[in-house]
């Protein structure tokens, strides 16, 4: 009887439909390939790459084998080679002319093109789940809101959603951001340790640093990691000379990437996380998730 109320419980069976639904979804799109469109193949694989992407990243946690990290890291690498040839077609059918950056500059200095440079850099150096946390959370979101969109009738239930996700997506995003600065003490550590060379943390750096243009959460993520990071050598007991350094270059940095302030309703959720990732760039109208601004 218990067995029984658990499994008909409404989050149990809405999980269920979800599976269902996906399963479904990838067979009949996977049965047509032959007669799809250049689009519906362009989101078939979309999709797929996120499946892989979030699905070897949790079972590289457990599993100390690399061909589930490659097996991530290549969804990923799939899913913004798809962002970007996307992005391609649009600027070549002009449907980006409302911008005021050149074609190139649009193309170069988009999220998606920035992420598959990464992608490319995570691929060709030391396999680490660390490396995989930003992109298994964009496909997760990603995942979600396509769920949501496509495989899910609306109701009551997921019209009730739409807030629960606008409140965790900035946290994800957050999180997301501060993992990939952690991520370039990592690659400085390979560099010392494991003679990988200097300039993939370079890279790397150029790239997170290059989010906090256009991101303020990005900015605030990184405020956190300088307070996570002084709070450490607090708690370490480090020398006063190098809190007092550290002060330093914290003040530094602040004066550099200041924080927006805003007098109005609007958070910094709302103005910015849209910009910090990539996702389906125009494959459909999604509220929570889209690409450009």
């Amino acid at each position: 009887m218990l067995v029984s109320s658990i499994l008909n419980a409404p989050e149990i069976q809405f999980a269920k439909k979800c599976f269902v639904g996906g399963i479904t979804t990838l067979y009949k799109k996977g049965k047509n390939l032959p007669n799809m469109t250049n689009m519906e193949l362009m989101k078939f694989v979309w999709l797929i790459s996120h499946l892989l992407c979030d699905c070897g990243f949790l079972t590289s946690l457990w599993s100390e084998n690399p061909l589930w990290y490659y097996i991530s890291i290549g969804g990923a690498i799939s899913t913004y080679t798809v962002a970007f040839v996307r992005h391609m077609l649009v600027l070549v059918h002009g449907n980006l002319a409302f911008r005021e950056e050149i074609p190139l500059a649009s193309l170069l200095n988009a999220e998606n093109s920035l992420l598959l440079v990464a992608a490319w850099l995570h691929f060709t150096s030391s396999p680490n789940p660390l490396k995989l946390i930003s992109f298994a959370i964009f496909s997760y979101m990603n995942l979600i809101s396509f769920i949501l969109h496509e495989l899910i009738s609306a109701n009551s239930f997921t019209t009730a959603l739409f807030p629960v996700l606008s409140c965790i997506e900035p946290l994800l995003l957050g999180f997301a951001c501060f993992s990939d600065y952690c991520l370039q003490l990592l690659y400085y550590r390979e560099y010392i340790l494991d003679e990988t060379p200097l300039l993939y943390g370079l890279i790397f750096s150029y790239i997170s640093f290059k989010r906090l243009e256009k991101s303020e959460l990005a900015r605030v993520s990184l405020y956190s990691f300088f307070d996570m990071t002084f709070a450490i050598l607090i708690k370490v007991r480090a020398p006063q000379f190098l809190l007092h350094l550290l002060e330093r270059l914290q003040a530094f940095v602040y004066l550099l990437v200041p924080i927006q302030i805003s007098g109005d309703s609007e958070n910094v959720t709302r103005k910015t996380s849209v910009g910090t990732r990539a996702t389906s760039i125009f494959f459909e109208p999604i509220l929570i998730i889209n690409d450009l601004n």
